[in-house]
């Protein structure tokens, strides 16, 4: 089973990945004001350590296509050029609002002051090279998630195990095949018992031409012009879209 399932997944687009990170320690510097019972003040700093738990989103498709929440996604070349050295505190900036995490520490005893104000936020520090707790990849098909085994060095499920290197090899084989497609040209196929058809679009300017038959025929052809390039990218998406909807099925020629 682990042999097929890892011959197969090559094959596959991934649309995303995301990987899951637990308890990376965030330490925000902040100005504040101290007051004490003999009615004094003083200026200090307030320093509020979060520990944070939560996703971080890779993807070099469209996140209108996907569904992805506002953390992101961030190019597939970083999660690329972060995994084997776990540095992860870059990408949390922008996907803070995705954690959650509480407490603080500050510069005096709570014993020492009545209350104190905080001010301005300073700085903020995140704690790095964590092992991400978990990696989920999505392909065009399935959604194949790997939890951490740190002992081992590796990523597994039931199905699966990988070590770090083949994940990646996995990921930068996926990403050299996608760099070698035409972005403007898509071929997808459709069989079942009763047929088998191909459908082709391909983009040129303003010009949509689609390419459609029985396999191992020429088919036929029809061009559309459209109002501007965008349009007719936007369009032949929202075809192809159509096509995968139907049950039809993208292949890299």
């Amino acid at each position: 089973m682990e042999s097929n399932l890892k011959n197969q997944l090559p094959e596959q687009q991934i649309i995303k990945l995301s990987i899951y990170l637990r308890k990376v320690r965030e330490i925000e510097t902040m100005t504040a004001n101290y007051f004490f019972e003999d009615g004094t003040e003083k200026e200090g700093n307030s320093y509020n350590t979060n520990y944070l738990s939560g996703d971080i989103y890779f993807s070099d498709m469209e996140a209108e296509n996907h569904n992805l929440n506002n953390s992101g996604p961030f190019p597939m070349k970083d999660f690329i050029e972060s995994f084997m050295e776990n540095s992860w505190s870059q990408f949390i900036p922008e996907s803070i609002d995705n954690f959650s995490g509480e407490g603080s520490s500050i510069d005096y005893d709570y014993e020492e002051f009545e209350d104190y104000e905080e001010l301005d936020s300073e700085d903020c520090d995140w704690s790095h090279e964590h092992e991400p707790v978990s990696i989920s990849l999505f392909f065009e098909k399935i959604e194949l998630k790997l939890n951490s085994d740190s002992d081992a060095g590796t990523y597994k499920n039931n199905e699966v195990i990988y070590t770090k290197k083949e994940l990646l090899n996995l990921i930068i084989k996926n990403q050299n095949i996608l760099e070698s497609v035409d972005p403007n040209s898509r071929y997808f196929e459709f069989k079942d018992t009763h047929s088998k058809k191909f459908w082709e679009i391909s983009v040129s300017g303003c010009t949509i031409t689609t390419q459609y038959g029985k396999i191992g025929t020429n088919g036929q052809t029809s061009v559309k012009e459209m109002s501007s390039s965008e349009a007719a990218q936007k369009q032949a998406k929202k075809q192809a879209n159509g096509k995968i909807k139907k049950g039809y099925q993208e292949v890299h020629k």
